[in-house]
């Protein structure tokens, strides 16, 4: 079911790709934003990439859940990245510290001195790393931990490659 659902949001980000973005967008993308990028408060394994044609995608997975969302991105400077809803949509969905079926307009990532922080529009923040993050599966409920991985998506298409 998980693996599905993975394949679902790369399927659907592929016919989903924003197609108001700027063609030059990943010369435009700051260093900090060119990897993966993870929550780091959370004990499920959730995972961001920014996409080289201004659309995004983000998963979480929970072992025994997954979820995730997807839009765009534009750069407001080399400190400030926006992620943006799909176009011709007004929200998309984002995490918070309860939930991750949170609708938002929009989610403004800058650069701290612990990694990132998310901002998003309904006024939560998270808090978020370079890297990828799995789960480690197998307990009762839920990930037991989570480990760096190359690859969070389970399918290929979520590098620049």
């Amino acid at each position: 079911m998980v693996r599905n659902l993975f394949v679902f949001l790369s399927v659907f980000s592929l016919a989903c790709s924003p197609k108001d973005t700027d063609p030059e967008a990943a010369l435009e993308r700051p260093d900090w934003a060119l990897d993966f990028l993870h929550e780091v408060d959370g004990i499920d394994s959730t995972n961001l990439w920014l996409n080289e044609d201004g659309s995004f995608v983000w998963t979480i997975n929970g072992c025994d859940f997954s979820g995730g969302g997807l839009g765009r991105w534009s750069v407001v400077s080399d400190s400030e990245i926006t992620l943006l809803p799909p176009e011709g949509e007004d929200a998309f969905l984002w995490l918070d510290d309860i939930s991750f079926m949170n609708e938002v307009e929009s989610v403004t990532l800058t650069p701290a001195d612990t990694g990132f922080v998310a901002d998003a529009s309904d006024n939560s923040t998270t808090r978020w790393a370079t890297g990828a993050s799995c789960a480690d599966c197998g307990g009762d409920m839920g990930p037991t931990g989570q480990d760096e991985c190359e690859q969070p998506f389970g399918y290929p298409a979520a590098t620049d490659d």
